[in-house]
This record gives structure tokens, sequence and C-alpha cells, in this order.
């Protein structure tokens, strides 16, 4: 339960502010999941905008009102002991909201804000983002940049010099065709990990299942990133390597105490979080330069003897190509630590999901062991293309469970009609998908585990059923956002997808996936990412015997 104290520290735990406008917006736990975001282009033409002759005034609004309409506090009101509901259990308060005020509705904090839930909001609020999408930062990572005058990582930036940044690796991280090149060395980091899955009794028995999926993804960043294996899954790690995964732990977890009250003297002083979150900050960075600048010296000593070769797969030599060691350091810094907690969390969800619903996953293993026969070590782009099935099961697990509690938020530069109403420029957006991917006026049977309705050959009928929506012609494609959309969308998702599809594939080629008696019945909550209550413990069945962990 959360106390008096730490929730109405909470409140005001987040900050951000516009370069622009100087424009500054104390904010809740809600808007922390504008991180995890998802890169494609937005379909313009898909929803109108309501006319703006016609829309209600934003004090129309519906939303909270009383005392949780006090600037600063109102908001725990609704949190324990004086609500039902935890920020751990977010999702279950937004819910009920939703349900009581509908689809758009008012939330006071420093300053209004909404939450919207409907697709067709989104939609609109997605293509009224500008040129330079702002995305609220956790303040945190502001006191961070302003103290230790370093320049700000790309997850972190706006405006112009996160375009400067985010423009270079749009081109490489956003076309399949270019990653597939990637699959030969990702193959080889899959095949490390599923043997000490399956074999490394040590591996497995020293650390949870969240570090021990940690260690892969760590070890597939390195290598798209760096150029180089790190370590992540030898036997015996280097002091380095056991401080990179270090940091990277310490990091989210000061991110999520900071932003949920458990310490904002960090604002005033170096706190003793906030000085374990510098250490992992400084870290990390100064890593991903070490790192950059070896790389950099190695393409150089290649190039020097005619011996690099031009189509081998390089991010790092493509950016280093128009930008300094510095630039292309804070790019690879940004997507490092975005990816490997991230990708982590979403593994636990999908083969959790899996392991529940064993029917779907036999089914999802057939197609696998049909398209990769015994004597197909690597998994290719060939073979990808012809698991639809595969692709269908993360599609669903992102609607039925998602993968980051909340959407993106937005601080929209001009004045929009968002649902009937008239919403002013400034005004911090919410976006909420939670209820939209269990509305069964989008999805049949929403609370069911239905891979098949994403199939290409599942399309609605003449009668408007069957395939991804249930009545007529509603639009779902907004509703299921577990990257984000649009220009701020996380750049590293197709990346990411990939790293899935292959490490899935790996594993239900060789094992059954299953839960221990402990783990059946697990609870998500709200940790930045969606993680277990509890640690996971999965077992993997290969062909002779069963290994749990």
């Amino acid at each position: 339960m959360l106390s008096f104290s730490r929730t109405t520290r909470c409140i005001s735990s987040l900050r951000m502010r516009n370069p622009k406008t100087n424009h500054q917006v104390n904010i809740t736990p809600l808007q922390m999941y504008s991180v995890s975001a998802k890169e494609e282009s937005c379909p313009l033409d898909r929803v109108d905008p309501d006319n703006k002759a016609t829309a209600k005034p934003f004090n129309a609004l519906p939303g909270p009102g009383g005392i949780y309409n006090i600037p600063f506090i109102g908001f725990l009101f609704h949190l324990k002991p004086f609500g039902n509901h935890t920020i751990e259990q977010m999702h279950r308060l937004l819910d009920e909201m939703v349900r009581e005020y509908g689809s758009i509705f008012k939330v006071q904090l420093n300053v209004p804000g909404i939450v919207i839930s409907d697709p067709k909001d989104i939609a609109t609020v997605l293509r009224s983002e500008g040129k330079y999408p702002f995305r609220p930062n956790l303040e945190i990572f502001d006191v961070y940049y302003k103290r230790s005058n370093k320049p700000a990582n790309l997850s972190t930036l706006q405006g112009p010099e996160w375009w400067k940044l985010r423009a270079p690796i749009q081109r490489m991280l956003m076309r399949p065709k270019q990653l597939s090149q990637y699959l030969p060395m990702m193959n080889a980091v899959a095949d490390d990990f599923v043997e000490v899955l399956t074999k490394d009794t040590d591996f497995i028995k020293s650390q949870t299942t969240e570090e021990a999926f940690m260690a892969y993804f760590a070890e597939s960043a390195g290598q798209a990133f760096f150029n180089k294996r790190l370590g992540f899954l030898d036997k015996v790690q280097s002091e380095e390597t056991k401080n990179m995964q270090k940091a990277t732990l310490d990091l989210f977890e000061i991110l999520f105490s900071s932003a949920v009250g458990g310490s904002n003297a960090f604002r005033f002083y170096r706190s003793k979080d906030y000085r374990k979150f510098e250490w992992a900050a400084n870290y990390l960075h100064q890593m991903s330069k070490k790192y950059v600048t070896e790389a950099k010296e190695s393409l150089d000593t290649k190039k020097e003897s005619g011996q690099l070769e031009s189509e081998e797969p390089n991010m790092l030599r493509t950016l280093l190509q128009d930008l300094t060691v510095d630039d292309a350091a804070l790019i690879m810094d940004g997507l490092y630590t975005a990816a490997v907690d991230s990708s982590a969390a979403g593994l636990q969800i999908i083969l959790y999901t899996l392991a529940k619903h064993p029917d779907k996953q036999e089914i999802l293993r057939e197609e696998i062991t049909s398209v990769l026969s015994n004597d197909d070590k690597d998994v290719t782009q060939e073979h990808l293309d012809k698991m639809p099935y595969l692709k269908a099961c993360l599609k669903e697990v992102y609607r039925s469970r998602g993968l980051i509690p909340l959407g993106p938020s937005r601080v929209l530069p001009e004045d929009v009609v968002i649902g009937g109403y008239h919403v002013p420029a400034k005004t911090l957006v919410f976006i909420y998908t939670g209820m939209a991917c269990h509305d069964d006026n989008l999805f049949e049977n929403p609370e069911e585990f239905v891979p098949e309705r994403w199939l290409r050959q599942n399309k609605r009928d003449e009668n408007g059923q069957g395939g991804r929506t249930s009545k007529g012609n509603q639009d779902n494609s907004w509703a299921v956002l577990p990257f984000g959309m649009g220009k701020r969308g996380c750049p590293g998702r197709r990346l990411f997808e990939q790293e899935l599809y292959l490490i899935v594939a790996k594993l239900l080629q060789k094992t059954t996936v299953g839960l221990s008696d402990e783990s059946r019945d697990t609870e998500f909550e709200y940790r930045l990412f969606w993680k277990p209550s509890n640690p996971l413990k999965f077992t993997f069945t290969p062909d002779v015997e069963e290994r749990s962990f």
C-alpha cells in the first residue's frame, strides 16, 4: 500500500519543459510510457478531424471533480489509502475512469491534461504532433543532464537536436530488408542463449529470469550497435560486463522509484538514489563511448588495409560517415539502454502467454518446424516470411497483454479538435489503449488469446464478422500501439521484433515452454514496462529432459 507521503510525492515527480515555449508541466505516472513507442508512417487520411465550428469547449470535458481537481495533489486521492488503486496497477484506475467518463476526459495536474482511449482520437492526436513531437521526460533525466553538463541522449532530446540524431537511424532501423542483414550475427547470439537455457545449470541458477533475458538482449544489442560480442553469455563474465548489467538494472530501478515518488530529494541535492542513478547513467554512456571509439578504430584499420567489406552490415560505419564519435555514442547509448530492459520484459510476457496457451504454442511449433528443418542452423528472412502465425502470436500478445501499461504522451503544438472537444495547444495528452484492446466492438472475443484474428486468410466476411474487427468496418489499427506511432515512435521496433521472432522460433524449434507451479497465475504490474509481480520461473523441455529456472 502506498503511504500518504509517498503518494503525495509521486504527483510532482515528473516535469516537462518545452525549450521553445518554456512551458512546464508537472505530471503523474500516467505519462511514463512515452519511451516505448512504435515507428511507422501514420496513415493521415484514416480519420477526418471534427469540425471546429461545432466543437464543444475544453471546460465541457467530463472528468473527476471535487477534491480530485485540486492542483498538484488532487490525483493522489484516487490512490490508496484514499482510493482503491495503487500506482503499480494504474491501468485498473484508468479502466474505471473510462467506464465512468467515456473515451476522453480531463485529469487535473499542475495544468489540465486529458486522457484519450478511442482509436479515432488517438489517430487525431498522433496526426497532430507536429514536426518535432514533444514527449515529456522524467524529471530525474533533466536534473542529471543539467548537473553533469552532459549532452542528452537520443531518448531524452527534444526539437531539432532530437531530429539531428533520430534522422540517421530512421533510415537504417525502419527498413526490414536492411535489418535482415543482421540476422546471421543475431543467429549466433540466439544459438548461444538457447544453449545456456537448456544446458547450462550454473547460468540458470545464478540469476533471475529477467536477468537472463537481459543478458541475451544485451549481447545481441552489443553485436548490432557496437560491432562486438560483449560477453554477457560467457560462463565467466568480465567486471565490465557485470557492471553494465548492474548499471542497466539500477537505472530503471531508480527511474521507476523517482517517477512514483520513491524519492524526490534528487531535486535539491545528490541523494543516495540520485547517486545510484548518476553512476548508472555515467557508466552506460562511458561504455557506449568506449565501444564506439574502438569500433571506429577497427573500421579505420580495415579501410586502410583494404579489408573493409562494403556489403557488411554495419550500423556504426554508416553513422560515422556523417556524425562525430560523440554523436554516434549518444545514439547508441540511447538505443542500448532502451532496448535491453524493455526487450527482456517483452520476452517474459510473450513466453508467459504462450505457456498459458499450450494449444496455440503447439500450432506455432508446428509452423516453425515445418519451415525449419533439423539441418537449418540459421533462421533467414525467407524462413521468417513463411511464419505468419509467429507474427500473429506476437501481435496478439501486444493486444491481449501489451508490453507497456500506458501508451505515448504528447504535448500538442496547436489547437485541435479531439472527440468533439476543442483542445488548446500545449495541453498534455495521455494515450491509453488498454480499454480499446479489449473492446468487443473492435475485437471478437477480446478476452481470449486468438492469434488467428491477425492472419490474412481470416479477414472479415461479407457481414463484417471475423478477422480483426467484429462489427462493421470499425478500424482497430490505432488500438494496438505497443511501440507508439509516428515520428517519435520507438526507432528500434523492427530490430526488437526481429530479435523476438528469432529467439521464439529457435526456442520452440527445440523445446516446449512451460511454467512452474508457482508462476502459473502471476500478476503483472506497472514497473515502467509490464513486469511480473514475482519472478517468473519457466520450464524448457527439450527432446529428452526438462530444465527450469
